[in-house]
């Protein structure tokens, strides 16, 4: 089974020199049911992690909140949290890893206000370990907004009745 996107928001990182740009895109997969298991893919150059939308509502909320990114130089900030557990992890004892992120939108107040998305993620790992590892930290800084709220409104029509 393949993805099928819905959002995709596409910027060059300039603290890389990569030949392909940072990506945080919305995706669906149809279930053998016929339902849509909805993810989000936040991929940096060399790496792509994928995590599960908890449900149609976490979507929405999601599309929501690049929708309401205010047009004015004012503080805005809404943090959306994703997790995953990976029973399948390697390490002593059935060491289970959950890989846990947060996509964030925002108008970050430090840096005049300019709009922009992030995405940040570490694992936890159980068993003997009880270790935390960093994952993966995307950010665009300088997001174009009307090209966001594009992407947005085009997940929330993709998403339709699901929910």
């Amino acid at each position: 089974m393949g993805y099928t996107g819905a959002f995709e928001y596409a910027w060059d990182d300039a603290s890389l020199s990569a030949d392909r740009p940072s990506v945080l895109s919305v995706v669906y997969e149809r279930e053998a049911t016929g339902r849509r298991r909805w993810l989000l893919r936040a991929c940096h150059p060399l790496f792509t992690e994928i995590l599960p939308f908890h449900n149609a509502a976490h979507v929405r909320q999601f599309a929501q909140a690049m929708l309401d990114l205010p047009d004015t130089a004012e503080y805005y900030d809404v943090e959306l949290d994703f997790s995953e557990a990976d029973t399948g992890a390697p390490g002593p004892e059935e060491t289970k890893r959950i890989c846990v992120a947060t996509v964030s939108v925002f108008r970050d107040p430090a840096d005049g206000l300019r709009p922009g998305l992030n995405y940040q993620s570490f694992y936890e790992f159980s068993g003997q370990l009880h270790a935390t590892g960093l994952g993966m930290q995307i950010c665009c800084d300088d997001v174009d907004i009307d090209r966001l709220r594009a992407e947005a409104t085009a997940l929330l029509a993709a998403l339709g009745d699901d929910g």
